[in-house]
């Protein structure tokens, strides 16, 4: 990815985009076809926690909610399922993915990894003008927090982390992340519901902002990695606990 065209993705991000096509690195891009506005809408289901994880996913059921033959159905479960946030069995039928308590800690270990590689690169590549563009991205993305909108809030950081990736690593980098940010949506949505969570949230991604303008990436990873955490780990341990409790 050029300058120029960091600069132009990141001038669409952060206007409260709530299409979890983002995650596929398609969002905005053409009009969804209608398998991918279903899974569009069961996704959001899924972070809302509408549908918790292992909630079965009737195909008959979710073709007379949307209005459609079981075809458009079928193929949103497959997209689903490429999306990791859906599991599909042949005797089961498909299944909203449960993730582990250990699946998400090995999910945020990898993420540090991949976080300070990202924007160490960003720092050191990106024009002027490409951090300016990005920190208006960030601004606006930290009103949709400030404005209680987990999901669309969810979704910016997501694409400017996978637009960072692109730029700074090739498309290689941004597939890497896009496989981390579908099952971590649900916990970062779910997290930033709690109370108080919101709040201490825009207090690290202020700091980030401000850690990406002066082009120090340890400071950027570490304040952008310990509001996921904060984000994240409440949800992770409340699993943990109802995990342990269900009967064996």
């Amino acid at each position: 990815m050029k300058d120029v065209e960091f600069c132009n993705a990141m001038r669409s991000i952060g206007f409260g985009d709530r299409s979890f096509a983002v995650l596929r690195g398609m969002s905005g891009q053409r009009p969804l076809a209608a398998s991918e506005q279903i899974a569009d809408q069961i996704s959001y289901d899924i972070a809302r926690e509408i549908l918790p994880p292992l909630t079965p996913l009737r195909e008959q059921a979710l073709a007379e909610r949307f209005g459609v033959s079981r075809g458009p159905v079928r193929d949103a479960l497959r997209l689903l399922e490429r999306d990791a946030l859906v599991r599909v069995s042949p005797n089961r039928g498909a299944v909203v993915t449960g993730y582990s308590a250990a699946e998400m800690r090995q999910i945020a270990d990898i993420s540090r990894a991949i976080t300070y590689l990202t924007l160490s690169k960003v720092t050191q590549r990106a024009s002027d003008l490409a951090i300016v563009e990005m920190t208006a991205a960030q601004l606006r993305t930290g009103r949709l927090l400030h404005n209680e909108d987990p999901v669309a809030f969810a979704l910016a950081v997501a694409a400017i982390t996978m637009t960072q990736a692109r730029f700074a690593t090739g498309r290689h980098g941004e597939m890497i992340l896009q496989l981390l940010y579908r099952p971590s949506i649900r916990y970062t949505v779910a997290g930033l519901r709690r109370t108080g969570a919101a709040d201490q949230a825009e207090t690290m991604w202020d700091r980030h902002i401000v850690a990406m303008q002066r082009r120090d990436p340890e400071t950027a990873s570490k304040t952008f990695l310990h509001m996921l955490r904060d984000i994240h780990l409440p949800v992770i341990v409340q699993d943990e606990r109802h995990n342990s409790a269900e009967p064996r």
